[in-house]
């Protein structure tokens, strides 16, 4: 007996190679294994409502079942959990040992953008209109901050081979601060707040031109980690060049910079499970990439070969997580490519 949320299912993907609709399918299991009324790490060990592994896998679950409800009712839980502060937690349902003890932008810019997609999912800009509020306090939360770097206790999570992003942490958590007030500045515009999407805008505006005064090498394009000299890792090109953060004039030489990287890597991925979601972003709309990505163990090595239904641990060997399914759940969406997770 399978038990799972009720989320009605309402895509499927079929094709040619059994390998690629076999991870397809494994990825909806691990998906509906997860789905107890919040999207939970793992069914079988934390069990608890990490906002990053939502997000990041927010589009996959979209396009395989009706979550709209789903999404709609934890981000009740988001908003009960947030500190008057406007602080955001990092779990949700916070559970009192990680929430709000622990800062970490990139988990919390769940309620920021998740909201944002499913309004341009499903259509529905009540999901914007019910949470205004509280995402306006959080970004204030954060405008309220002098320095325009940040930090966070995780960066780019689960980076293959290291127990901790060798990036460091300020890069990605400056990079989702800049997404999430741009993102709530289109909202803001939508709902027909003008004055609070000028400011919103105007906070994204600060923290980008701060974020590449401390992290771009305008000679070559070519961001660095919060050590100067942590240099050609995926993640530092791919945000940047998702998030539109890269001046227009430096685009080419960054796009060459990231081709380079992942080619250097035997074309395996090396980022964690944020810096994957914006390179299946930007790979396929360079025109200099020619071949395709591999993922970092073969198709059926860990799961087809043992029978199972479900996505393994994650490939990281370094003492993080053993049962986290967001990397998994990435890795495989990386096989399947760009244009099945994202349409258009």
């Amino acid at each position: 007996m399978v038990i799972h949320s009720d989320v009605p299912h309402t895509g499927e993907f079929k094709c040619s190679n059994d390998l690629l609709t076999y991870i397809h399918t494994i990825i909806e299991r691990t998906l509906l294994n997860n789905m107890w009324g919040l999207l939970t790490d793992t069914p079988c060990y934390e069990k608890n409502g990490w906002m990053e592994a939502t997000h990041v896998t927010c589009w996959t679950a979209m396009d395989s079942f009706d979550v709209s409800r789903f999404y709609g009712n934890w981000f009740w839980d988001i908003e009960d959990s947030q500190a008057e502060s406007g602080q955001l937690p990092v779990i949700s349902p916070d559970n009192g040992l990680f929430g709000l003890k622990r800062n970490a932008p990139e988990w919390s810019s769940a309620f920021i953008l998740m909201p944002w997609y499913l309004y341009q999912y499903y259509g529905d800009k009540s999901v914007l209109e019910d949470h205004y509020a509280a995402m306006k306090r959080y970004i204030d939360f954060l405008a309220a901050r002098k320095s325009p770097i940040y930090s966070s206790m995780y960066g780019d999570w689960n980076s293959p081979g290291y127990s901790s992003p060798p990036e460091g942490s300020q890069f990605t958590a400056t990079a989702f601060i800049y997404k999430d007030a741009t993102v709530m500045a289109q909202i803001a515009k939508l709902l027909g707040h003008d004055d609070d999407a000028e400011r919103f805008q105007a906070f994204a505006e600060r923290i980008k031109t701060a974020l590449n005064d401390k992290f771009l090498d305008r000679e070559t394009g070519i961001y660095h980690g919060d050590k100067v000299n942590v240099k050609g890792r995926q993640t530092l090109d791919a945000i940047p060049l998702g998030f539109s953060i890269v001046p227009v004039q430096l685009r080419p030489k960054t796009v060459a910079s990231l081709v380079a990287n992942v080619h250097g890597a035997d074309d395996h991925l090396n980022t964690g499970e944020l810096g994957l979601e914006q390179l299946l972003r930007c790979l396929p709309k360079t025109a200099t990439w020619t071949s395709p990505t591999k993922s970092p163990r073969s198709g059926r090595s860990r799961a087809g070969a043992t029978g199972s239904r479900t996505a393994p641990p994650p490939f990281t060997p370094a003492g993080n997580s053993a049962a986290d399914p967001a990397t998994t759940l990435c890795t495989a969406r990386s096989a399947i490519g760009f244009m099945v997770i994202w349409p258009g």
